[in-house]
């Protein structure tokens, strides 16, 4: 599903979910492309279901297809997208992650978010960050970027500060690969 690519050796993939414009078959655009896309997911989630309901019984690693698998099974911070109420696979997408995987956040950073997207990201246990936009949105990004840091690592302002750029963290209690866990 979509493209993505690696920006740098050990980088983390970049997914393009709504295609990309070098590539303009990947495109998603109009209301026939998002249900076509709708479709997609709807076959994928469930499959992703039965594999992670399997993975669980059996015990085993459960391999990553695509960005819905990390979507679904993370916690998944968006900044610097709209979720505008036309996002129809993403809000239902964080519909179902809700009803299939509970345990698992999503948090919106969306400073000028209007009420009917908020009553739609309470109803689907959406946290939204509204941070606030400052002296201007490149302030507003840097703020944010260290509220990510403090996020994901669970470090004090002071730490946040103090980690690396551009580290990547995976929650160990979201881990989807044990094998992972036993190499570190």
């Amino acid at each position: 599903m979509q493209t993505y690519f690696l920006p740098e050796e050990g980088g983390l993939p970049i997914w393009h979910i709504h295609g990309e414009a070098s590539r303009p078959d990947t495109m998603i655009l109009g209301h026939y492309y998002y249900g076509k896309l709708l479709s997609k997911l709807q076959q994928n989630v469930s499959q992703l279901i039965k594999r992670h309901k399997a993975s669980q019984a059996k015990e085993f690693n459960l391999e990553i297809h695509s960005w819905l698998d990390y979507f679904m099974l993370g916690d998944v911070y968006i900044v610097g997208c709209g979720m505008a109420l036309s996002e129809l696979d993403l809000w239902w997408l964080v519909n179902c992650k809700k009803r299939n995987f509970p345990d698992r956040k999503t948090i919106l950073f969306k400073p000028d978010i209007r009420i009917e997207e908020r009553l739609l990201a309470e109803a689907y246990d959406v946290e939204v960050d509204r941070g606030e936009i400052g002296t201007g949105y490149r302030e507003y990004y840097r703020r944010t970027a260290e509220n990510l840091k403090r996020r994901m690592t669970g470090l004090s302002d002071a730490g946040a500060a103090a980690a690396e750029p551009g580290s990547a963290v995976w929650d160990e209690n979201r881990s989807i690969s044990r094998e992972e866990k036993e190499d570190e």
